[in-house]
């Protein structure tokens, strides 16, 4: 049988402070007091299982809390090419931010989510994106390819970004050719 955290629902919040530490649960203690509050409507203490799910699917890793941390005080320092070229790409950056953000670039703050996703936007805004598939997804994106072979076909490729985008699109480069001759949809997941 799995285990269930007896008196979880009845704890104080320095006892669900103790338990997240002595767990080492990633969730804040705000999370587990949400938690907590749940399982109190239900009328049970959770299971460890239920414990641990949520705090995988609340971690940083997939509510992406780094991703949106707003970024201050950017320094780029050394001057040799590499440094350049990130300076130069990071003005390139914030030249989109102004065009794309104009009259509520306050309300959009510099972080890491925005800066892998403000060149999409860009083309998207700009008309080059015709094959662009979009949906709900936030932290995702989808492709439209045709292939040529004994039939023509359009194929859907949605691609689940779980950690940084690059990881993901050398995971495309990797399994494209299987990918081709798979089902019309075809969902490529990356968790690292």
């Amino acid at each position: 049988t799995v285990e269930t955290v007896e008196g979880f629902i009845d704890k104080s919040d320095s006892e669900l402070a103790e338990m997240r530490a002595s767990l080492g649960l990633a969730m804040s203690d705000a999370d587990l007091k949400f938690t907590q509050d749940f399982f109190k409507t239900q009328g049970r203490n959770p299971t460890i299982t239920e414990i641990r799910v949520l705090d995988t699917y609340w971690s940083d890793h997939c509510r992406h809390t780094t991703f949106l941390t707003e970024l201050t005080d950017i320094v780029f320092e050394g001057d040799d090419e590499l440094t350049a070229e990130v300076k130069k790409t990071y003005a390139d950056y914030l030249s989109s931010r102004e065009e794309l953000y104009k009259g509520r670039l306050e309300e959009k703050h510099i972080c890491l989510m925005d800066i892998a996703t403000l060149a999409v936007k860009k083309l998207k805004k700009d008309g080059k994106l015709a094959d662009l598939d979009e949906s709900e997804e936030i932290n995702a994106c989808s492709i439209k390819i045709r292939i040529i072979s004994l039939c023509l076909r359009t194929r859907l490729i949605t691609i689940l970004q779980r950690s940084s985008l690059s990881a993901v699109l050398l995971h495309v480069l990797a399994v494209l050719s299987e990918i081709l001759f798979q089902e019309d949809h075809m969902f490529i997941r990356q968790c690292v």
